[in-house]
């Protein structure tokens, strides 16, 4: 698919202005994304975009290419704030690109655990590191061990938030070794956990199988 926008110069630096924003909410692009321009001539770009986790997105296109655009016109337009832009090879390209959120990734683990050791209840609890697989697949895992010894029978759960207010309800499966909390989409959504966010699941009520979420993360 392609996508037409207009290039302006600004100080010597060139910006894409009208048709950008189009482009940008079609593809659900926000903060974090990075964007690789591979340019095809004839004032053309294909267009890869990647995630927070470094991954490239898929959005089911039967293309290979995610999106392109033309620009129509150059003009001259006020002295604007560039953002993070870089020019070079695909390949050099991908490979500072996974250099820098390997880097940056380290760093915001780095401040989440150093905040989740500060974490202390009375309940009995098990912690998941959130991976792109389980914000993307919406399920959560679950350590066998704390199933058997404390929720041994129950297929459906309660999900509480820390503030005691939203409640979310989730089935429990088994299989092949592991358990898993599926029907989590809502919770995951609606708490607004992202990829690294560690979350703490406090047995409240044993009976009713009631987990009490607690959500490290940087903010």
């Amino acid at each position: 698919m392609a996508w037409q926008v207009e290039l302006k110069k600004i100080d010597g630096s060139v910006y894409l202005q009208n048709g950008w924003l189009e482009f940008v909410d079609h593809h659900s692009i926000c903060a974090g994304h990075v964007l690789v321009f591979r340019y095809n001539r004839k004032s053309r770009f294909d267009v890869l975009i990647f995630d927070m986790s470094c991954s490239e997105i898929d959005y089911l296109c039967n293309s290979k290419k995610i999106g392109q655009f033309n620009h129509m016109k150059d003009t001259l337009v006020p002295k604007k704030e560039a953002g993070d832009i870089t020019i070079g090879k695909t390949g050099s390209l991908k490979r500072d690109l996974v250099r820098k959120r390997r880097v940056e990734t380290e760093e915001r683990t780095g401040n989440i655990l150093q905040r989740a050791t500060t974490f202390k209840t009375k309940h009995h609890f098990f912690k998941v590191f959130m991976r792109p697989s389980y914000v993307k697949s919406r399920y959560v895992p679950m350590p066998v061990r704390f199933y058997d010894s404390h929720l041994k029978g129950l297929n459906h759960l309660t999900l509480q938030a820390s503030n005691g207010i939203a409640k979310w309800h989730v089935r429990c499966l088994s299989g092949s070794g592991h358990m898993r909390m599926t029907g989590v989409a809502a919770f995951i959504v609606e708490s607004n956990i992202k990829v690294g966010n560690i979350c703490f699941f406090q047995l409240i009520n044993k009976e009713k199988g009631v987990l009490k979420v607690n959500i490290c993360s940087e903010e």
